[in-house]
């Protein structure tokens, strides 16, 4: 086996059966690992199995209470740790869709360079509602990811890839961005890269719960670039801008990624789509 997928999930059935299906790899090489949070309906193999492609191997691990995304990602992990045999561990989020070429780009990427450790790549955000797309990039070596650190999470949760020597627990000192905390953290111990293609397109949900913790989220943001930048200067420049984001609501933001996107340098990491423009070969 190569890879396990994990998901965390509550409530969200619909999106899973999405998310997994998107999912395309060699049958038998891979396996998914689904955590249910205390979902009100708790999930079942039964009730999975005939709705995803045959022949993937799922395990549910079930939490009769609903206790949150980091104890339901740190539960996760130590399952695959404990249980699952493969050299690779990767994440996905219910409502987020794999590009076909997602998994064999990864895992052909970290077989050839044994020097990385963590991967993640480009990735499109959509808001299925108005059919509004942006392409999120990012630098792609160790170094330069280093230092865009400071300003923002260059690693977008749902594409990440881990050797499994690297795998370590979610903090939880770091409220709604415990992935900008643990990443921050991985890639001053081992080195990382981004594969400069969009494998991802990922979900904008309005109503989902980093939006509604928006704020809560950005402080944690702060605390994570004091707590882990090693350069005075980047890291002041980098809490200066999460400020500013706490002044702007969340539409003028989106708004302004959108009218700015075309002339922005690469490292601003933003290149908007629209249902009437091309997407990425896959998306």
């Amino acid at each position: 086996m190569d890879f396990c997928v994990l998901i965390p999930y509550h409530n969200d059935f619909e999106d899973l059966v999405r998310s997994v299906n998107s999912i395309s790899y060699d049958t038998g090489k891979f396996c998914v690992v689904i955590v249910d949070d205390g979902s009100t309906k708790k999930l079942t193999k039964y009730e999975l199995l005939p709705r995803i492609k045959s022949g993937v191997s799922v395990s549910i691990v079930r939490l009769e209470k609903n206790q949150g995304i980091i104890v339901a990602l740190n539960t996760g992990l130590q399952y695959i740790l404990d249980s699952v045999n493969c050299p690779y561990i990767a994440r996905l989020d219910c409502g987020d869709i794999c590009d076909q070429s997602r998994f064999k780009a990864q895992v052909s990427y970290l077989n050839e360079h044994p020097d990385i450790d963590f991967l993640g790549s480009w990735c499109t955000f959509t808001n299925y509602s108005t059919s509004e797309s942006y392409l999120y990039k990012t630098p792609t070596d160790h170094e330069a990811i280093v230092k865009e650190m400071n300003f923002r999470n260059v690693f977008i949760h749902p594409t990440v890839m881990w050797r499994r020597r690297a795998v370590e627990l979610y903090p939880d000192n770091y409220p709604h961005a415990e992935d900008y905390g643990l990443f921050y953290r991985q890639i001053k111990k081992v080195r990382s890269a981004i594969l400069p293609l969009s494998l991802v397109t990922c979900k904008i949900n309005p109503n989902g719960i980093s939006l509604k913790n928006r704020n809560a989220q950005l402080d944690s943001r702060i605390a994570v670039v004091k707590a882990m930048s090693e350069n005075r200067i980047l890291s002041t420049l980098g809490i200066l801008k999460i400020k500013l984001l706490k002044i702007l609501p969340f539409t003028l933001v989106f708004q302004l990624k959108k009218m700015l996107s075309a002339g922005l340098a690469p490292s601003d990491g933003i290149q908007i789509l629209t249902s009437s423009t091309s997407k990425p070969k896959g998306i």
